[in-house]
This record gives structure tokens, C-alpha cells and sequence, in this order.
């Protein structure tokens, strides 16, 4: 598991039903935080809550922009939708993390 627990990550569903956006990040282990470390946004989008992940060191808009966002998914904008963004965030993070290792 990579976080404690989905309160840590995900807020809930109330936030995204007035309509809040969330950023976050975590640094991969044995990597340096200010060249690479995992970064997610998670907005409401109509019925949907939508999130992106992608590298770090730098922001949502400057990686929208030059194409740098790894990956994207929508989900259903309930209670279960959000316990589906907390393990899709797990998932992502599982996978970029190794692939962070690879590219050092």
C-alpha cells in the first residue's frame, strides 16, 4: 500500500460535489524529489470526477501543455467512484515509481 489510507489522498465526495479540485504528490523512493516524483490532479467533471497523473517536479498546466500527463481516467462521481480513484491512484503510482527506477 502506498498510502496509510484513502482520507490521506482522496477527499470526500462532498468536496467534489461542490465542484473542488485536488493536486497532490509523492516522492518515489531513492529518487530526487526535485527531478521526478509522482504528481495527480483530481476535479469534478459533469457527473464525473476525473484525475490525471504525470512526473514531477512541475504543475498540472505546465505538463497538460507540453504533453507530459502519463495518464488520465474517469470515474463515477459517487462514494464507490471515489474508492475506485484511490486505487487507480495506488496503481499509478505502483507503476510509475518502477518506472522512475528503470530510467536512473
Amino acid at each position: 500500500m502506498v498510502w496509510e489510507s484513502k482520507k490521506h489522498v482522496v477527499p470526500r465526495l462532498d468536496y467534489f460535489e461542490n465542484q473542488g479540485v485536488m493536486t497532490g504528490s509523492k516522492e518515489f523512493p531513492r529518487v530526487d524529489h526535485m527531478i521526478d516524483e509522482f504528481r495527480y490532479k483530481l476535479e469534478t467533471v459533469g457527473e464525473s470526477i476525473k484525475g490525471y497523473v504525470w512526473h514531477g517536479p512541475y504543475c498540472y498546466n505546465y505538463c497538460r501543455d507540453n504533453g507530459q500527463i502519463k495518464a488520465e481516467a474517469e470515474f463515477p462521481l459517487t462514494k464507490e467512484g471515489t474508492d475506485e480513484i484511490f486505487h487507480w491512484l495506488e496503481e499509478m503510482y505502483t507503476v510509475m515509481e518502477r518506472e522512475s527506477r528503470v530510467g536512473n
